[in-house]
């Protein structure tokens, strides 16, 4: 079985966890809506097994620099959002590209281990 999503969106790099004065250890509040907008859009996916995801990530920015971000925070926060425990992935194909239009497309395939 196969799921397909794209999205138009622009994809946030994970940031690093920050300390805040009462010593807890969080996400930015932007980052945390970021995320939970990005969950909206993955409903409904529930694979039975093993997946291999297939991922593109476009920007309106340079794929190479900084600014666009490090492919593996971009895909941490893609798999946080995950509606389903991303230890079932064990494949990964992502690629960055330049976009006018900012967007995800993510294929999940289910797969034999």
């Amino acid at each position: 079985m196969e799921f397909r999503r794209v999205i138009q969106m622009n994809l946030q790099p994970m940031p690093r966890p920050r300390v805040n004065r009462r010593g807890g250890v969080g996400f930015p509040a932007r980052y945390r809506a970021h995320l939970s907008r990005l969950r909206e859009h993955l409903t409904g996916l529930a694979p039975a097994g093993a997946v291999a995801l297939t991922v593109t990530i476009a920007k309106k920015r340079e794929p190479t620099g900084r600014a666009f971000g490090d492919i593996d925070n971009l895909l941490k926060t893609l798999l946080e959002a995950l509606p389903f425990d991303d230890a079932k992935v064990v494949e990964i194909h992502a690629v960055k590209r330049y976009s006018v239009v900012p967007y995800i497309t993510l294929t999940i395939t289910e797969v034999r281990v």
